[in-house]
């Protein structure tokens, strides 16, 4: 979206949507008298599936009124993605949720990005798709590769309906590569928890060793 900051600038007006759980609208007096946080636990999606449902609910009606007024831009709130248009079309139509909905975040101790620099991630809204935030530890390997694996381990929690465990591994069938699972606590958060994904071996960019993991998960990579 080479020209987003241009079109951000001279953007007139927005048109918010939002797809919520439980009773609305609430009356502000009744949240502050729910001293027992009743009203935050009916109101709070608590499954994959229930968050995904929102997503697809919101998907749809996004595309409705987009159809109807034209706009110049979708930011997307799950993963603070902001696209064209056009974007968001065909991520809706792909069907392939983890396109619009995680927004690689990256870092690099070395200052910068580049070919042999050392790369982390984080999935800005993986949190939302798998209850944990995905994040990728800092390694020297190319981007496309880092994001391919990232993505696919995404899919792979969506199709068996839950998290690879903690101390397993990743890999996709028939690559030479092991990816280990831990699940931790975010330093100084009390929110989400988080997946730190490691490269423990991967021959094609040395990295060569063991992986301390009770089992493996593979997935044919479509």
């Amino acid at each position: 979206f080479p020209h987003a900051r241009d079109v951000v600038m001279r953007h007139a007006a927005n048109t918010f949507i939002t797809v919520g759980k439980g009773p609305a609208p609430i009356p502000n007096d009744l949240m502050r008298a729910d001293a027992t946080g009743m009203i935050a636990k009916i109101s709070a999606f608590t499954t994959s599936q229930e968050a995904l449902r929102a997503i697809n609910l919101c998907q749809s009606l996004t595309a409705y009124v987009a159809g109807r007024h034209a706009a110049s831009a979708v930011h997307w709130c799950v993963s603070d993605n902001l696209v064209p248009p056009a974007f968001f079309d065909k991520a809706v139509q792909s069907g392939d949720v983890t396109l619009l909905n995680i927004r690689p975040f990256l870092t690099s101790s070395s200052g910068r990005l580049g070919p042999g620099m050392p790369i982390g991630v984080t999935a800005n809204g993986s949190q939302w798709l798998l209850g944990k935030v995905v994040m990728v530890e800092e390694a020297a390997v190319p981007l496309e590769w880092m994001l391919t694996m990232l993505y696919g381990f995404v899919h792979v929690c969506l199709q068996r309906g839950a998290l690879l465990e903690h101390n397993h591994s990743f890999s996709v069938e028939g690559q030479d590569w092991q990816v280990g699972v831990f699940h931790e606590k975010i330093e100084d958060f009390d929110g989400w928890e988080m997946v730190r994904l490691k490269i423990m071996h991967l021959p094609e960019y040395g990295t060569h060793g063991k992986v301390p993991a009770k089992r493996t998960i593979s997935y044919k990579s479509c």
